[in-house]
């Protein structure tokens, strides 16, 4: 198998032919060299094909790398929302890198968040597709829902929602509590128990992660979802007072 200090490097060669193709090679090598300077904690360390064993040092620096204000959070952003157009190159070249960002958020989730929240510009009919009923009647407990949200990204939010409501004119209010059924049982008499009566209890979910100590911009106290957590629409609101679009989204168990 492969060591923590291969994927690396590839990841840095990757970066920097990305870099190339998009005309930003200075700006590529200074990714491409801040990831090889921590390349040394993964020498000899095997990588997992679960990546949970991922050295802090390696996980830490891709997520600096991923708050810089460059290409590289925009291209990986683009290409997974347009997942039906990505290309083998591109699987290639920022593959190893997402791999890497995504099990360190994955290893080392935080558990306290609560609430989070993401300020974006969208139109009318994209607020739609956010803000889809789930129907209940007809599900059991293996089928996930086709109102469920699936965010194909990296998305960044913000523990503070005075920070998140600055930007754009709608606003995610993101709850990180899922709610998991949990058995009550009811005496029937006779000594008769019922397991059958299910309490919902919040829980917290293992998906994101509080990056303020790694980031390039600690102030907006971002937290930061991994590709692929799964939400449910709950409410929309529209503040008149600040004239923004609120959408109520939670983790989906």
């Amino acid at each position: 198998g492969k060591a923590y200090s291969d994927i690396v490097e590839e990841a840095a060669q990757g970066i920097v032919a990305e870099g190339t193709s998009l005309d930003k090679l200075k700006e590529a090598e200074w990714l491409a060299n801040e990831l090889l300077g921590v390349k040394r904690f993964g020498i000899d360390i095997e990588a997992e094909f679960l990546g949970y064993n991922i050295p802090v040092e390696i996980g830490q620096t891709c997520v600096y790398l991923f708050t810089k204000d460059s290409f590289l959070y925009r291209r990986i952003n683009s290409i997974l929302r347009s997942v039906d157009t990505v290309t083998l190159a591109q699987v290639k070249t920022l593959g190893p890198y997402c791999w890497l960002l995504y099990w360190y958020l994955t290893a080392h989730p935080t558990l306290d968040m609560g609430t989070v929240y993401r300020g974006v510009n969208l139109s009318d009919e994209q607020r739609q597709t956010f803000m889809k009923e789930t129907d209940w009647s007809n599900l059991d407990e293996f089928t996930v829902p086709n109102s469920c949200i699936t965010l194909a990204e990296f998305v960044s939010t913000s523990k503070n929602r005075q920070l998140a409501e600055i930007y754009g004119n709608t606003l995610f209010v993101i709850g990180l509590s899922a709610y998991d059924e949990t058995p009550m049982p009811t005496v029937l008499g006779d000594g008769i128990v019922s397991y059958s009566v299910y309490e919902m209890q919040p829980v917290p979910t293992r998906y994101g992660t509080y990056i303020e100590s790694m980031s390039n911009f600690p102030e907006e106290e971002e937290f930061l979802i991994p590709p692929g957590i799964k939400f449910r629409f709950e409410k929309y609101e529209y503040d008149a007072a600040n004239d923004k679009h609120v959408i109520y989204i939670d983790c989906s168990k």
